[in-house]
């Protein structure tokens, strides 16, 4: 799944409990710029993402998992990759 919707991500998956609980998303790829500076969002996606077994990582490289404690300095794109 891919979201870019220019800061509006986290109105999206605040209501997307139900779709994350009855699907399989495996992958979410998500524009991060407009969350660096914003607190309040990025820890509300991170929260949610979290609660889904999902982990940040680099989107050119999916092997690198991304700490939460520098989200403001993570990349422009992440992809949240579901742990297995």
């Amino acid at each position: 799944m891919k979201l870019d919707i220019e800061t509006y991500e986290w109105n999206a998956l605040k209501s997307g409990e139900e779709f994350f609980n009855k699907l399989d998303v495996r992958y979410v790829l998500l524009e991060w710029n407009a969350h660096r500076t914003n607190v309040e969002s990025a820890n509300n996606i991170i929260s949610f993402m979290s609660r889904h077994s999902m982990q940040p990582h680099m989107s050119n490289n999916p092997d690198s998992i991304l700490q939460y404690t520098e989200n403001a300095s993570w990349p422009g794109d992440i992809v949240w990759i579901k742990k297995m």
